[in-house]
């Protein structure tokens, strides 16, 4: 739960509601200020003297007996203006990202990791952005009938792109350690560089392991321009001309396509999210997949498809969330 001292929990919950993203089998309707949480805290306040679980365990509130037993009064609660907006976590090769800590904040995560078991999924290069609501998701709800595990996963139902039959994982469970090592059938993606600069953060993720053959190369560039654009550029290569190829972006509503402009409205509470074609030249939208349904959450899904067949694309998009063009 720690790393040098920080929580987690506090970077994978949206800022405009304190909800947890829906990751893995995460669920959205989980709160980063709850009760739960205070709980969980309480014990890390006191055994690590960690001043951001201590800030997570006053806001979210605890049970007394945990108070009575774990609170340590000379440990103080960090103030959120001083933890880092940015961070790379290497063990699960995550990035979250953030304008600041606002509820009105812009929110990202990008994701690009192996694959353990069951209960996890395979983190193709895949996204997720909020601000004032949530607006590119990961559509997949645990438990909805569709088979939510191993080969059986619904990978159309995230922001990653589709190569062939679709990132994929074993179908198993990594049993020890050394079955995560490189090379293994787990190790299915990493991170490849990360770096923070003025007014922007970098990450670029390789997912090629995850197609299993389907295809030769999957980069991807994750450019967050601050407080509120994202590009991202991604190169891809395919084992054949025949491979479908196919550029995933989901909202929890239907979104507004506009083919002759090249763009795609995104709409979820007060939040507002533009994406914009700029390559492949030629593509046509598909509307509705990668679109589940389930637990009473309904995902929408639309496919970036190039119209002409190749063994090399190259993928260009600019997202701009909340205001300015988005207002658009």
């Amino acid at each position: 739960v720690l790393r040098m001292g920080d929580p987690r929990l506090l970077r994978v919950a949206q800022p405009h509601n304190g909800q947890f993203i829906n990751w893995h089998d995460n669920s959205w309707q989980r709160q980063l200020w709850s009760q739960e949480v205070g709980d969980i805290m309480q014990p890390l306040v006191a055994r690590c003297g960690s001043s951001v679980a201590k800030l997570l365990a006053e806001r979210g509130g605890a049970t007394a007996w945990r108070r009575l037993l774990w609170d340590d009064t000379q440990v103080a609660p960090s103030q959120l203006e001083t933890v880092r907006l940015h961070q790379h976590h290497e063990g699960i090769d995550m990035v979250t990202l953030r304008s600041d800590w606002s509820k009105d904040a812009t929110y990202a995560v990008f994701v690009c990791g192996d694959y353990v078991g069951y209960h996890d999924w395979v983190s193709a290069n895949m996204f997720y952005i909020s601000k004032g609501g949530s607006l590119a998701v990961d559509a997949a709800i645990y438990d909805n009938g569709k088979g939510m595990q191993g080969d059986k996963h619904p990978y159309a139902a995230h922001n990653t792109i589709l190569i062939g039959s679709g990132p994929s994982g074993k179908g198993k469970q990594a049993a020890r350690w050394t079955d995560l090592t490189k090379g293994s059938d787990f190790d299915l993606g990493d991170i490849v560089a990360y770096q923070e600069g003025d007014g922007y953060v970098y990450a670029c993720g390789d997912a090629t392991r995850a197609y299993h053959g389907d295809a030769k190369l999957f980069r991807r560039h994750f450019l967050f321009v601050l407080p509120n654009t994202f590009v991202i550029y991604d190169e891809v290569e395919t084992a054949s001309p025949n491979a479908p190829v196919r550029w995933m972006i989901h909202g929890w509503n239907k979104p507004t396509i506009d083919a002759a402009a090249r763009k795609m409205t995104f709409r979820e509470g007060q939040g507002v999210l533009v994406c914009r074609t700029l390559l492949p030249a030629q593509v046509r939208y598909v509307e509705g997949v990668g679109s589940y349904q389930g637990n009473g959450h309904t995902g929408f899904g639309v496919a970036v498809e190039p119209t002409d067949k190749s063994t090399r694309y190259e993928f260009l998009h600019v997202l701009e969330a909340g205001g300015g063009e988005a207002k658009g």
